[in-house]
């Protein structure tokens, strides 16, 4: 059976498109047989995806980042035709971030990448799920979906790719701005038959790690457990929140006080004001918003599965949290 792949160009600040000429020429060499397709604006994969998939593609690789992996997914998850069960993708990383790769130790190297889709080790992972109950939208997302300060930096990084402008630099921009520019809100967290008020700063449930290009922001979660982790991050001062930087980066930053983890297989967060919400550097929407999971919900082609902790951290896992 022939590989479906399908390229962003746009992934990457333009990287993906640049690059595609000889990833394109290493699959030849490597002996893949494949058609191909080039989206051509956003959210496109989501079309191109389900519509290779109801003509009995079922081998598919994406040229792109985190956003063009949550396209496919969605777009797999759109038909009917085909069981999601019966399908693996394949990952030849060109984004910005990156980080749903970064679990398994995935390559950015796309020859590397291309290796670890011809070894053919395949693992089949949990997906989030996200619901905005007003507007009546469901999406799957296969890393971390985030809101408040989260949401607020991709809403802004967002807004510049609409204007043309993408890559590192552009999100580290927003990053700043929206630190100073956001603030904290009031929400009512309803999980595992749990109701509890809290003024957060922000929040990630997902059942990857990683997000915000390497920020280990669920150091505790298993991509195949059934169960969400939670970060959340009260109020907390913005000159603290710069301290903790660097510990954001190696999980450390669950030693601060105010920070809280949480373990489910369900949480709804709703806010009298509206906070933004994103998943795998998708702005998507605004609370209230539902984020559950979907066990066993597609297979990758990955690197590694050694999901062990960082002893450095392992004490400060909460009991909820089976290691």
């Amino acid at each position: 059976m022939k590989w479906h792949v399908i390229v962003n160009p746009s992934a990457g600040g333009g990287r993906g498109g640049m690059k595609w000429p000889i990833i394109r020429a290493e699959l030849i060499k490597e002996g893949f047989e494949f058609d191909f397709q080039i989206s051509e604006k956003k959210d496109q994969i989501i079309t191109l995806s389900k519509e290779a998939v109801e003509q009995g593609s079922k081998k598919l690789i994406v040229v792109g980042g985190d956003g063009s992996l949550f396209e496919m997914v969605n777009g797999i998850y759109l038909q009917n035709k085909v069981s999601p069960s019966d399908i693996v993708i394949g990952q030849i990383p060109v984004g910005t971030g990156n980080d749903w790769g970064k679990m398994y130790e995935n390559s950015l190297d796309f020859r590397k990448s291309i290796q670890i889709i011809k070894e053919g080790r395949t693992f089949r992972q949990d997906l989030g799920t996200i619901y905005f109950p007003e507007e009546k939208k469901r999406y799957y997302f296969v890393n971390i979906a985030g809101l408040g300060f989260d949401g607020a930096v991709l809403k802004e990084v967002w807004k510049q790719k609409e204007k043309g402008r993408n890559g590192a630099m552009i999100y580290l921009l927003m990053l700043v701005k929206s630190l100073f520019g956001s603030g904290y809100h009031k929400v009512t967290l309803t999980y595992s038959g749990t109701k509890e008020e809290q003024i957060i700063f922000s929040m990630a449930a997902g059942i990857g790690r990683y997000n915000g290009n390497g920020m280990m922001q669920l150091p505790f979660s298993h991509p195949a457990d059934g169960m969400l982790d939670v970060s959340i991050i009260n109020k907390i001062g913005k000159i603290e929140v710069i301290r903790e930087v660097k510990n954001l980066f190696s999980g450390t930053y669950v030693k601060n006080k105010h920070v809280r983890i949480r373990r489910t297989d369900k949480i709804i967060i709703e806010s009298g004001k509206k906070i933004p919400v994103e998943a795998d550097g998708e702005f998507l929407g605004y609370s209230p918003v539902e984020i559950g999971i979907l066990p066993a919900g597609i297979s990758f082609f990955v690197n590694k599965t050694d999901f062990s902790i960082d002893p450095k951290i392992k004490d400060y896992a909460p009991d909820i949290v089976q290691i």
